[in-house]
Order: structure tokens, then sequence, then C-alpha cells
């Protein structure tokens, strides 16, 4: 996180959230790191929005 704190802010319920302008680098992200899950939605109820997504 440290490396990427330029990327990286805490969304309402202080979970880090990754900020990303291009879908190209989120897909590289994702690709570096397979074990971290990302969602397009990290807000309250987001995981339930993006599941009707």
């Amino acid at each position: 996180m440290d490396a990427n704190s330029h990327r990286v802010a805490l969304d309402a319920v202080d979970a880090p959230t990754l900020l990303v302008d291009h879908s190209a680098t989120l897909r590289a992200v994702e690709q570096q790191w397979p074990k971290i899950k990302f969602h397009a939605l990290r807000e309250h109820a987001g995981l339930v929005f993006q599941s009707k997504m």
C-alpha cells in the first residue's frame, strides 16, 4: 500500500480503495495481485448494486 499510496484512498467505512484512471490500469493491477478481490463499487450496499449490473 505504501508504494501505491498515490492511488489509494479510504472509503466511507475506512476500507482501502484503489483509484484508477483507466480500465487498462485496473486490469494490470488485477493481474499483478491476483489474490486481491476488486469490486466495481465500494460504498453502502455497493456489492448489492454491483450484482445487479
